[in-house]
């Protein structure tokens, strides 16, 4: 079992190809002692931030805690807020920016392959 308390997560961080954004890891980034194929991360956009359109390389689901964020697919453009969420599997291409007035807060939770 891995506890985490909001207290202990620290060190927010750049994440490649994602800017004016911050990323907090709360599961699955450790070293040892876990398979790793699930992971739980915090991300805060600023306004005007976002992640490059990019193919993804694991299963995700955006869940949005605050603010919005503009997702951007070949199908078009979808806006989602609070209490929203999308998945992405595997190998689908994706963008998505913080178009919003206020800094967007959404849970990333991502099944990496093996």
């Amino acid at each position: 079992m891995k506890l985490v308390h909001a207290a202990d997560l620290k060190n927010p961080h750049n994440v490649p190809a994602h800017y004016d954004m911050k990323s907090l890891d709360i599961h699955g980034m450790e070293k040892s002692g876990f398979h790793n194929i699930l992971i739980l991360g915090l991300s805060q956009f600023l306004p005007g931030g976002g992640a490059e359109k990019t193919e993804i390389k694991a299963d995700v689901i955006y869940y949005v805690l605050e603010g919005e964020m503009t997702v951007i697919t070949a199908a078009g453009e979808s806006v989602i807020t609070a209490g929203d969420s999308v998945r992405f599997e595997i190998n689908e291409t994706r963008e998505i920016v913080n178009r919003g007035a206020q800094t967007a807060k959404m849970l990333v939770i991502a099944g990496i392959p093996k």
